[in-house]
């Protein structure tokens, strides 16, 4: 069983929402966006049933305010800027989108190349599947659109 954190409001606006966008929709969902983070599936919040109730309660805090602190932001022009949680630099570097076979390519300031998958596109809701290259662990990210901070 997932243990999941996110934002409860959003899952009853997208169990509406979805099936308006197939209505309306006259354009292909499009990964240029500003994103943040609604839900994370991995293995830390797996482990969470799995705490003390204390333990877990203080660790889902401190994912809500990861959450809040993340965003992914894809431009027109194929950049890239990515922060989570409280990494001091955002990551930046070009993007593209293969849509026939739904991966996600971010090429980072060094030329190193990340594929993502891409398990849902649509307006309102973006899911992508990670691999850590270091462990080989994956992560589930449910990416909602937002409204850019302001400086």
């Amino acid at each position: 069983m997932w243990f999941t954190v996110s934002l409860g409001f959003w899952e009853k606006a997208y169990g509406q929402q979805d099936s308006l966008d197939i209505a309306v929709q006259s354009t292909p969902p499009s990964v240029v966006g500003y994103w943040k983070i609604a839900l994370i599936e991995n293995e830390m919040t797996l482990a969470l049933d799995t705490l003390p109730a204390k333990v877990r309660q203080q660790l889902t805090q401190r994912l809500k305010e990861m959450h809040s602190h993340s965003y992914f932001d894809f431009r027109e022009d194929g950049q890239y800027e990515i922060v989570m949680g409280y990494q001091p630099t955002p990551a930046r570097g070009q993007w593209r989108y293969d849509a026939a076979n739904k991966h996600l390519y971010i090429t980072n300031s060094t030329g190193s190349e990340k594929v993502i998958e891409v398990e849902r596109l649509s307006s309102q809701q973006f899911i992508i599947k990670t691999v850590n290259i270091e462990d080989g662990r994956s992560s589930r990210l449910t990416l909602v659109p937002a409204i850019q901070d302001q400086p």
